[in-house]
């Protein structure tokens, strides 16, 4: 549900989102930083109805280290209308898959355009200028638009034709959206959209370190220009239109500590409590979780796989009242202690 603010007063401070990311998010505080300060120049862009516009965005960072979550829990905390597509849905104009400009749908839908106790939406025409004007796209999987530098001949390269059909729509232009042949188009304006891409980039360290003659390491992306990104596959044209590149650095194992400690261990302890089962999760099992999550490059994703694995066996044969222990012996053998409620 999205509801347009009224003045700069209804627009939350830098500080304000900032709060709201920490509640949920550990760490990454430049990034949480650039991230607020964009989406505010954003929302007072709209509240101000001003032609200029902030830039859109690349977020760049290893899998699981937060990318999509981490904008996500700010938007949901913002008075912003947006959606998040995959570009691996999308194919050029008259092949296979979805049309590039489908992508602004979810800032029409009708979730967005309910706003009241009774979820009654307003009509799309009435609508259509808030998403224009307040409207952000996250474009997961950015990096799959990457091409060949060098054409191969014969090869249809689905990629750098997306990134020039892209490059209308985020240049700003009035697009005609149809979700079904069949049915008449809607006129978007996309001037004034933010857009946002992210990915993981796989082989921009090797770019980096070829073109620039570095010696190759893991967070050589964290320095990644423009430049470099044209390199890596990109068109100079819509790297001009994502200037604004924000980097997240691997997860170190405190953060990952954090994560178990702040978010996962707490849901886990739900989870069993609605099954009459107590979940103790001691300091030292939490490190050496996170040293293992560390080792599979997963960054956060891998934490919930190897929890459930040391939990699924002794829940085979626990009774209400018994007690599940992760300690450092219970996590070397791989798998929680039984402790009977009898015993306790």
């Amino acid at each position: 549900m999205f509801t347009p603010p009224q003045s700069l007063d209804d627009i939350p401070s830098v500080e304000a989102m900032i709060k709201s990311m920490d509640r949920t998010v550990a760490g990454l505080e430049d990034f949480k930083h650039r991230l607020a300060v964009t989406l505010r120049d954003h929302m007072v862009a709209a509240v101000m109805d001003r032609d200029w516009h902030g830039g859109n965005i690349l977020i760049v960072g290893p899998t699981g280290v937060g990318k999509t979550y981490t904008v996500k829990a700010l938007l949901r905390a913002i008075p912003v209308c947006w959606c998040e597509v995959a570009v691996t849905e999308f194919s050029d104009v008259g092949y296979h898959g979805r049309d590039l400009v489908t992508m602004y749908l979810g800032l029409l839908s009708r979730a967005q355009r309910e706003e009241n106790a009774q979820g009654r939406p307003i009509s799309l025409r009435d609508h259509l200028p808030r998403a224009e004007r307040w409207g952000v796209v996250l474009m997961d999987e950015m990096d799959k638009l990457r091409t060949n530098k060098t054409a191969v001949p014969g090869e249809r390269e689905v990629g750098k034709v997306l990134q020039y059909e892209l490059l209308k729509l985020v240049e700003g232009t009035e697009a005609n959206i149809r979700e079904d042949e069949d049915k008449p188009g809607i006129l978007f304006q996309t001037s004034h959209v933010l857009h946002v891409g992210m990915g993981a980039f796989v082989g921009l360290n090797d770019t980096i370190a070829l073109w620039d003659k570095k010696p190759w390491d893991e967070r050589l992306y964290l320095t990644a220009t423009p430049e470099d990104f044209i390199e890596y596959g990109f068109i100079p044209e819509l790297m001009g239109r994502f200037a604004t590149i924000l980097t997240l650095p691997p997860l170190k194992v405190d953060h990952l500590i954090r994560i178990l400690r702040e978010q996962l261990v707490p849901r886990w302890v739900e989870r069993m409590a609605d099954e009459g089962l107590a979940l103790g999760v001691d300091e030292g099992a939490m490190m050496t979780i996170a040293g293992m999550a560390q080792e599979r490059a997963l960054g956060a994703r891998a934490l919930e796989p190897i929890l459930a694995d040391m939990l699924w066996r002794p829940r085979r044969e626990a009774r209400p009242g018994d007690e599940l222990i992760l300690d450092a012996r219970a996590v070397a053998s791989k798998s929680a202690r039984l402790q009977r409620a009898e015993a306790a």
